[in-house]
């Protein structure tokens, strides 16, 4: 079996073979993103360019869905929250009667 994940990201692509990881009994197939995916959603390619015991009629075959990356490493807001206050506004609408 040879078949190729794209990550979506630009980042670097992972081929792979028979017995290897991301193959059937080779475990799993990681990919590291590096940044968010900010407001929208990146496609994930799987592709399957051969293999052994596959049909002629099914290879080569491609795949593709959407992936939302978070950010993983948000960080604390900048400065200090001590001081700081939160005012509630809360309006009463009176009924009058006549």
């Amino acid at each position: 079996m040879l078949s190729k994940l794209i990550g979506g990201d630009g980042g670097a692509n992972s081929s792979v073979s028979a017995g290897a990881a991301g193959d059937v009994g080779g475990g799993r197939l990681s990919h590291t993103y590096t940044a968010d995916s900010g407001s929208s959603m990146h496609t994930i390619t799987m592709q399957l360019t051969s293999h052994s015991s596959a049909s002629p009629t099914d290879v080569p075959d491609t795949t593709t869905d959407s992936l939302k990356v978070y950010n993983a490493s948000i960080s604390d807001p900048t400065g200090t929250l001590t001081g700081k206050s939160i005012l509630l506004v809360k309006a009463v609408q009176e009924q009058v009667q006549d």
